[in-house]
């Protein structure tokens, strides 16, 4: 009998960085802590899970978007993830963590269906959740997708955890065939966009794209700004979003989009000087 994801290079899996190491990645796992963390949550961990955590307790993987062409009935589109979270609940992104389970049901509202184990881009709109309603709380519990935007949908991604492992890909998958080059779904007259408060007086981009059936893309995003650009005027010209304050524009548009959000995200938590030195290399 094979072992849990004895396929898999443990080794190549994690991408290595500040911010994962800050925000995710939690002390080594042991069986004392198992047990612990399964007695807190009243659910049995799936031991493919247990075998991932066990080679680094939680962080982002290099590997991070899971195409819905891989299941069946599903439109072809894909959701993308920023990490997976770990059982040290020192961390902020891991499941007993400030922005883990408990967190997700009684602050934002999602459905109570077992334990959310992989945060999104879209910073709280969407997760992906191992979910027991079926198998029970000792069971293999089935992965789903839960997309806060259209009332909750839960949509199934997979029968385990391990086939959802094993399905994620990088963005070499979605390689435009004509030019060798990625190229992100960035469509102008599709995307809304607005300046929001985030829930620590932070604020954010906040960017939401309809997309069509078999096109792949992000469908929300949000990015953190300078609080003195609270009130900046936003425009849409040439396929940029254009962000004029104090004098300054910056933009933002499909060619510096990931470069800077990965770049924000990487500094952890990080002050309005940094943000604007960020924005001014990425978007000026």
């Amino acid at each position: 009998m094979k072992k849990p994801l004895e396929d898999l290079d443990l080794k190549l899996f994690w991408e290595n960085s500040k911010y994962s190491e800050k925000e995710y990645v939690g002390c080594p796992v042991t069986q004392i802590l198992i047990k612990e963390v399964e007695k807190e949550i009243g659910l049995k961990l799936p031991a493919s899970y247990l075998t991932l955590l066990e080679s680094q307790n939680g962080g982002i993987p290099k590997n991070r978007n899971f195409p819905l062409s891989k299941v069946k009935s599903i439109s072809d589109e894909c959701i993308s993830i920023s990490g997976i979270f770990g059982i040290d609940s020192s961390k902020k992104n891991s499941i007993l963590g400030a922005n883990g389970n408990e967190f997700m049901i009684s602050t934002w509202g999602y459905p109570d269906i077992g334990i959310y184990i992989c945060n999104c881009p879209s910073a709280g709109h969407d997760m992906v959740g191992l979910d027991y309603r079926e198998c029970g709380r000792k069971g293999e519990p089935k992965v789903v997708y839960v997309d806060q935007e259209n009332d909750y949908r839960i949509t199934f991604l997979t029968s385990n955890f391990e086939e959802f492992i094993y399905g994620l890909v990088t963005d070499e998958y979605f390689k435009d065939e004509e030019s060798d080059n990625i190229q992100p779904l960035w469509k102008p007259d599709k995307i809304k966009f607005q300046i929001i408060e985030g829930y620590h007086k932070d604020f954010m981009l906040e960017l939401k794209q309809t997309l069509s059936k078999g096109e792949f893309g992000w469908t929300g995003s949000r990015i953190s700004i300078p609080k003195k650009w609270k009130n900046a005027s936003l425009s849409m010209k040439d396929k940029r979003i254009h962000i004029f304050v104090n004098g300054k524009t910056y933009y933002l548009d499909r060619e510096n989009q990931g470069q800077l959000q990965f770049e924000i995200l990487n500094a952890g938590e990080i002050s309005d000087k940094e943000l604007e030195r960020i924005w001014s290399k990425y978007a000026r």
